[in-house]
């Protein structure tokens, strides 16, 4: 922050800001639902893409607080730098093109378009829906069932 030469209040501001979007974006996307219990599971974080990684880094601390068994990281873009210094935080980090020089993420993208709340209302709708009709499914069958058996553990 030094390097930025932000006033300490306007960094207070900048995260009093973000925290009320990330609260107004939990409470449209879940509603009163709580958010997933994560200690003991395996936790796949996606992103679009990561140039910096600034993001993915807060949202791998979040996730560790909450002790899940694994902690996995995919991602189809990221800078080369990035992946070496976020890969070590996780069990697996798995990204499907390293280019040379990443741009702006949009630019890997045929469509790259925001979506609505309304949008990831319905996809949030949507997994809630899955797991419901998963707890019919044998745990044998089950991917995080899986991924908590040792044989079927991602290496690094």
């Amino acid at each position: 922050m030094a390097q930025c030469q932000l006033a300490p209040a306007l960094i207070t501001q900048i995260a009093t800001r973000a925290t009320e979007e990330i609260n107004r974006q939990a409470w449209a996307y879940r509603g009163a639902r709580p958010a997933p219990a994560l200690r003991d599971r395996a936790v796949i974080l996606v992103d679009d893409g990561v140039m910096t990684g600034m993001t993915l880094r807060a949202a791998i601390a979040a996730v560790r607080i909450q002790e899940p068994a694994q902690l996995i990281v995919a991602v189809p873009v990221a800078a080369q730098e990035t992946v070496a210094a976020l890969a070590p935080l996780v069990e697996a980090f798995i990204v499907a093109v390293i280019p040379a020089a990443v741009g702006a993420i949009d630019l890997w993208y045929t469509a790259f378009p925001a979506l609505s709340d309304d949008e990831v209302r319905r996809l949030v709708q949507q997994v809630a829906e899955l797991r419901t009709a998963q707890r019919h499914i044998p745990d044998r069958c089950r991917l995080d069932a899986l991924a908590a058996q040792p044989e079927h553990a991602p290496q690094r």
